[in-house]
Formats: C-alpha cells, sequence, structure tokens
C-alpha cells in the first residue's frame, strides 16, 4: 500500500496542473465564443 502511495502522489501532482490549466483555458474559448454569439445577436 505504502508503496503505491509513494508512485500515485507525485504522478498526481505532475498532472494536477496540467488538468488545471487544460479547463481554465477551455473556460476561456467557451467564454469568447459565448460572447461573440451574444454580440452578433444583440446586434441585429
Amino acid at each position: 500500500m505504502i508503496f503505491h502511495l509513494t508512485i500515485l502522489v507525485p504522478d498526481f501532482e505532475h498532472n494536477a496542473p496540467c488538468m488545471m490549466n487544460f479547463s481554465i483555458s477551455n473556460l476561456k474559448n467557451n467564454t469568447e465564443v459565448v460572447g461573440r454569439e451574444v454580440s452578433r445577436n444583440s446586434g441585429k
């Protein structure tokens, strides 16, 4: 059990920031797309 923990913890710490950055960039892209759609619709 201890052996597994020593393997998983560094792996998690290495992967978590990548996953966080990925979701943040996805959120930014989605916000930009929605903003574009809204400004296009309100322009009519």
